[in-house]
C-alpha cells in the first residue's frame, strides 16, 4: 500500500497514487499519472502536487494499461504547473501506434505570461458547495479570492449536474473495462481486487438498454457544457468533497454505492466529456492534509489551463508545502555528508524512514 506522506494515517489517492506520492516526497520532478476516473486529480489533490487530465486524446495511450479505453487519459504530476507543462510538451501530440490520439498540433504551452487578467472564470455555488465539507469550500473560495485578485472575471453560474453521470460510471465503466479484461475476468476472478472485482461484475450485470441511456446522458452534458464555455474560459470546481479523509473513512466511502457519487462527481462526469483538467495545492485541511481545487477548460485548452495554473501559484504557496518526510530526507542528506561512512549511515538512515 503507498503512505500518505504528509500523514500515514490519510488515504493517498486513486490509482495513481504511486506517481502523486513519489513527486510529493521528492523522489521525482514529475511523474505520469491515467486518469479514468479522477486517478490524476484525487491523488493530486491530497498530496499537494500540480496534476492535469489533458483533453481525451491529446496524450496517447499506446503501451499504458488501458482500462475504460473512451474515458482514459494519461497526463503529468508535478510540483507546479510550470513542471507539469514541460512534461506535457514532450508526452502530448498524434501516435502512429494510437488511431484515437488527437492530431491537431501541440502548441508551446510556455509561451504566455502566467495571468488571468481578464479571463472567465465560472463558478456554480450550488453545485459546487452543496454537501462539500466548510474546508473544501473555503478552498474554494479562496482560490476565488485569488483569481480575482489576479484580475480575473469571476461569474456565478448554473452548471449541468454531475451526479448522474457520476453514479453511472461504475456501471460504464465496469462495462468498457470487461471487454479490456476479457480473458482474464472471470475466469482469473480470484486474482482481482475487492474494487476491480465490483467495478468488472457491475459491467457484466449493466443491460445494454442501461449502456444506451447513459451513452444519452453522455451527449447532453457534453453539449451543455460546451454551451457554457462559450460565455465562460475556465470553471472552477472542488476535487473531493470530503477533508480529513482517513484510511477508514475513505474506504467507507469507497464501497458505500449512496456515498460513491457524490464522491466523485467532480471528478468521474469529466472523463465522460473528456474536457481537459488541472488540480492545483490549494489549502490543507485540520489534519494538515493538502485540499486541492481544479480548472476546466474547453477541449484542447489546455494553454490557458497552464496560464492559469502558474498564474494561480504565483499568488500563492501552497504547492510549495512540503509534507514531513521530505524534511526527514533533508536530515539524512546532512548527515551522510559530514559522515565518514557514508555508506553506513545510508543504510541506518533509509532503516529508520522505514
Amino acid at each position: 500500500m503507498v503512505v500518505n506522506p504528509w500523514s500515514p494515517n490519510h488515504w493517498a489517492g486513486a490509482s495513481s497514487t504511486g506517481s502523486a506520492v513519489a513527486t510529493a516526497a521528492g523522489l521525482s520532478t514529475a511523474s505520469l499519472g491515467t486518469d479514468t476516473g479522477g486517478s490524476i486529480r484525487t491523488p493530486c489533490t491530497v498530496n499537494a502536487v500540480t496534476g492535469l487530465k489533458p483533453t481525451w486524446g491529446r496524450v496517447s495511450v499506446h503501451g499504458a494499461f488501458v482500462m475504460a479505453p473512451s474515458l482514459d487519459s494519461i497526463g503529468p504530476m508535478a510540483r507546479s504547473g510550470e513542471d507539469a507543462y514541460h512534461v506535457m510538451q514532450a508526452i502530448a501530440g498524434p501516435d502512429v501506434n494510437d488511431p484515437t490520439a488527437v492530431r491537431a498540433a501541440v502548441p508551446d504551452y510556455a509561451v504566455g505570461p502566467p495571468e488571468v487578467k481578464g479571463t472567465r472564470i465560472g463558478f456554480d455555488p450550488e453545485g459546487t458547495l452543496d454537501a462539500v465539507e466548510p474546508e473544501v469550500a473555503q478552498v474554494v473560495r479562496d482560490a476565488l479570492g485569488a483569481f480575482e485578485g489576479l484580475g480575473a472575471d469571476i461569474r456565478e453560474v448554473s452548471l449541468p449536474s454531475t451526479m448522474g453521470l457520476a453514479a453511472a460510471w461504475g456501471a460504464y465503466a465496469g462495462a468498457e473495462a470487461a471487454v479490456v479484461y476479457a480473458e482474464t475476468f472471470p475466469s482469473r476472478f480470484a486474482e482481482y481486487g475487492l474494487f476491480m472485482r465490483q467495478l468488472l461484475g457491475s459491467g457484466y450485470a449493466v443491460s445494454g438498454i442501461d449502456i444506451s441511456r447513459i451513452e444519452n446522458e453522455r451527449r447532453v452534458f457534453v453539449g451543455m457544457l460546451a454551451a457554457h464555455f462559450e460565455d465562460l474560459d475556465l470553471v472552477v470546481l472542488s476535487v473531493l468533497p470530503v477533508a480529513d479523509a482517513t484510511l477508514d473513512r475513505f474506504t467507507r466511502l469507497l464501497y458505500d454505492s449512496d456515498e460513491l457519487p457524490n464522491t466523485f462527481r467532480f471528478t468521474a462526469p469529466f472523463n465522460f466529456s473528456g474536457n481537459p483538467m488541472i488540480t492545483l495545492p490549494g489549502g490543507f485541511d485540520g489534519s494538515g492534509v493538502p485540499i486541492g481545487l481544479q480548472l476546466v477548460a474547453r477541449h484542447l485548452d489546455e494553454p490557458l489551463l497552464a496560464r492559469a495554473g502558474r498564474a494561480f501559484q504565483s499568488a500563492t504557496n501552497w504547492h510549495l508545502r512540503r509534507p514531513p518526510v521530505c524534511a526527514q530526507a533533508r536530515v539524512v542528506a546532512a548527515r551522510v555528508s559530514h559522515s565518514r561512512s557514508s555508506q553506513r549511515v545510508i543504510a541506518l538512515r533509509i532503516v529508520a524512514l522505514r
